[in-house]
This record gives structure tokens, C-alpha cells and sequence, in this order.
């Protein structure tokens, strides 16, 4: 889907040849059904696409590989793309899905520019959870409360332990694996007295200490039974949500399974925000595009929002089944501020550029102000950042498709 978003360049006016280098052999039928879409709204634009099968794409029966490295094995396609693309040199751009390292071997054998970052940003970031989270932290972003690089039980338990000290009001928690994408894997742990056997107690002396249990000495003994305990509630209580809405079927089915991942590649844990799963959190994804030009100075000036939309949920709140464009859960100049922050720090200390995906979740919090007799309530509106993602968007590329065959505003 990602891909195929990109066919509608074909209408762009400084666009002469689209490539598209199919992963599989498109049947006529397939090709004119494109052939018809694209022609709803230029019957000559069509002319502009070139599908190209790389001839070794049924040569490795038992290996799962990448459209990349299939191509980099198949000379004759290779040579064909280089052929197509000889009268347009210095005018020529590869534009990848998740980039790897055989998307850069296939650049240089072809000598075109890949729109994306240094190989370094690319392996530090993609299927690394932890790593993305502390570069939001560090370009000042609010998050959920949450640890990183968690390797064994006990250091999740540590590190649960460490939060519900933070908050003890906080009833759920999700741990992500570092290296799944899409909402897959993730583990929700809810704590009460049915999950964790000193629940209430641990309520009883958290309103006991007041504004005194932030002090060590307060909530010493808590965080010595939560040392104790936590081990077994995790292993009973964590569950794994499910991936999709047809099969219900779940990454990990045991506790050992996971506990097999987490020791392998790590995971974050991070608080769910309070009434998540029943809707009152809202879900934003923004895409953007990151220009590489170093002649840039402005840091507004470098990156350009194509894309915001809610989420829809269904099956649980963990679920992304669809969008509405544009978001309207928050106002633009909120995410425009977080959106420079984190373009800013990604691009100074990363050398970052191209499409960026980022999702975040808003809410409104109940939060203590002083009034004339005593202490009020007022709703504050929170944006926490969750995470980010190189790469089109399946989002964005099927808006593109959609906004290339309506008429739509120019700005969304």
C-alpha cells in the first residue's frame, strides 16, 4: 500500500517516469484496473508508469527477503531500471519502504539518491523502540511515564515497581517489544486487587504519607513489597493484545514467549493514559517530509506537515483501523511545536531527513489549582508523543491516492 501511493506522482508537472518495481507478477487484469483509476483524472497520465519484475523474485522459494534484495539479484531488471532512467541523470530519486541495507547496495550499483538518512539514523531508530523514546525525551517531548531497554523480569519488575511508586493511582501499564512495529506484541498489565495481592494496602499508605510519599523513607516498605511481588503478577497478568479483528490471534501466547523476546531485544514500559480503552483518548498520527537541503536555517522552514488524522480504533484501543483527515482533537499550533522540537534534535544530532510518521495520543487530566478557599480541579488538555516511524505511511500513501482522484483543499 505505501508503494502504490506513490504511483500518483505521475500527475506531479516535474515528474516524467514513475518506476514501480513490483514485488510480484502483475496480471493484466491488475494493470488496467490501475490503468482506469489513474485515468479518472488524466487518461494520458498512465503513460508515465513503468512496471518492472525483478527476474529473481521466484528463484528463493524458502527465504523470506525484501523486495530490495531480490532486486539486487536480478541483473536483468537492474539493467533495465538503469537503462529507463540514463536520459534523466542528475533528475533521478529512489524513493524505499523500510529502508535496509539492501536498498542502499541497489542505490549505488544504480548511482541514484536514496530519500532517506545515513545508514547509522536508520539502524539506530527502526525496530528499536527504546531508542525512540529516548530521542522524544531528549528533544524535550512529553511522554508517558515509561523505562527503556528492559532485558530480563527482574529488571521489569524494578522498573514497575519505580512507576507505581511515581503513581500509585496509575491502574494500567503496556510493555512494547523494541523490535515490533504496528501495534504487534504489545503486553498490558491492569493492576488492582485482583492482579497484585497489596494493591489496597499500598492505596492505604499512599493516602496515609499525603505529600510526604515522595520522600524516600515513606514509601521504602511499599517499594520492598512491590520488589517482592511483581515478578509473579507480571508472569500471571500481562496479556498480550490481540493483532487483528478477524483471527484474534496474539504474538505471544505465554508469558515465556514473550519473556524469550524481551531477553533477545528488549522493551519499553510505559503508563496507558487513563481512559484509554474507553475513548477518551484520542490517537493522532502526523506524517511529515524532512528536507535535506543544509542551506535551510529556519527549522520551520525544514519540514512540511502532508498529513494529520485521528485514529479509529476497533476491536480494542490498541487497534488502528482507519483515520479522519484532518485531526481535530488538538490545535495545529500544539503539534507544529512538538513537531519542530523533535524535527530539530533529529536533524542535529542525526543528520535526519525524508518522511517521519509520528503518533501521539491526547487527553484531558484532572489537575490541582489553588483557589480562593481551597484547592480546585480544572481539565487540562495533555499531548503525550509516543512514538515515530521513517518511512510513507500506509496513511499517508493511500491519502495520497484519494487525494489525487478528488478534489480536495490544498492544505490538510
Amino acid at each position: 500500500a505505501r508503494q502504490l501511493g506513490r504511483i500518483m506522482d505521475i500527475y506531479r508537472e516535474d515528474v516524467d517516469k514513475v518506476i514501480f518495481v513490483s514485488p510480484l507478477e502483475l496480471s493484466t487484469e491488475i494493470v488496467s484496473y490501475w490503468k482506469a483509476i489513474c485515468s479518472i483524472r488524466d487518461p494520458k497520465a498512465f503513460e508515465k508508469i513503468q512496471f518492472i519484475k525483478p527476474e529473481a523474485i521466484n528463484n528463493f522459494p524458502t527465504h523470506n527477503m525484501s523486495l530490495a534484495t531480490i532486486l539486487k539479484y536480478s541483473a536483468e531488471a537492474l539493467n533495465e531500471i538503469k537503462r529507463t532512467i540514463l536520459p534523466y541523470e542528475n533528475r533521478t530519486f529512489i524513493h524505499g519502504g523500510l529502508v535496509a541495507l539492501d536498498e542502499l547496495a541497489v542505490a549505488k550499483y544504480l548511482d541514484v539518491p536514496l530519500v532517506a538518512p545515513e545508514w547509522a539514523c536508520i539502524d539506530k531508530y527502526t525496530h528499536n523502540k527504546s531508542n525512540v523514546k529516548m530521542a522524544l525525551i531528549s528533544a524535550g517531548l512529553e511522554v508517558p511515564p515509561c523505562r527503556v531497554d528492559i532485558r530480563n523480569l527482574v529488571q521489569l519488575s524494578e522498573m514497575l515497581a519505580e512507576l507505581i511508586i511515581a503513581d500509585p493511582t496509575q491502574t494500567y501499564y503496556l510493555v512494547k517489544m523494541n523490535n515490533r512495529v504496528d501495534g504487534r506484541g504489545i503486553m498490558r498489565l491492569k493492576l488492582d486487587p485482583s492482579t497484585l495481592e497489596c494493591h489496597e494496602w499500598l492505596l492505604q499508605e499512599y493516602r496515609k504519607f499525603g505529600s510526604q510519599w515522595k520522600f524516600p523513607w515513606a514509601h521504602e516498605a511499599a517499594l520492598n513489597r512491590l520488589y517482592r511481588l511483581l515478578p509473579e503478577t507480571i508472569k500471571k497478568s500481562t496479556i498480550c493484545q490481540p493483532n487483528d479483528l478477524i483471527k484474534k490471534e496474539q504474538v505471544y501466547s505465554t508469558y515465556k514467549s514473550f519473556e524469550r523476546d524481551m531477553n533477545k531485544y528488549g522493551c519499553v514500559l510505559e503508563a496507558e493514559a487513563v481512559g484509554a480503552d474507553v475513548g477518551e483518548v484520542t490517537a493522532i498520527t502526523v506524517d511529515i517530509f524532512v528536507d535535506p537541503d543544509d542551506n535551510i536555517t529556519n527549522i520551520k522552514d525544514r519540514f512540511e506537515i502532508l498529513l494529520t488524522a485521528d485514529q479509529i480504533h476497533a476491536g480494542n484501543h490498541l487497534q488502528h483501523w482507519g483515520s479522519t483527515i484532518p485531526q481535530s482533537s488538538i490545535e495545529m499550533e500544539v503539534l507544529e511545536k512538538k513537531l519542530t522540537d523533535l524535527v530539530e534534535y533529529l536533524y542535529e544530532y542525526e543528520k535526519f531527513f525524508g518522511y517521519l510518521s509520528v503518533d501521539f495520543v491526547t487527553f484531558f487530566e484532572e489537575v490541582e489549582v489553588e483557589g480562593e478557599n481551597e484547592n480546585e480541579f480544572e481539565q487540562v488538555q495533555k499531548l503525550w508523543t509516543i512514538d515515530f516511524k521513517f518511512g510513507i505511511s500506509d496513511q499517508l500513501a493511500n491519502y495520497w491516492i484519494g487525494k489525487n482522484l478528488a478534489t480536495v483543499p490544498k492544505q490538510i
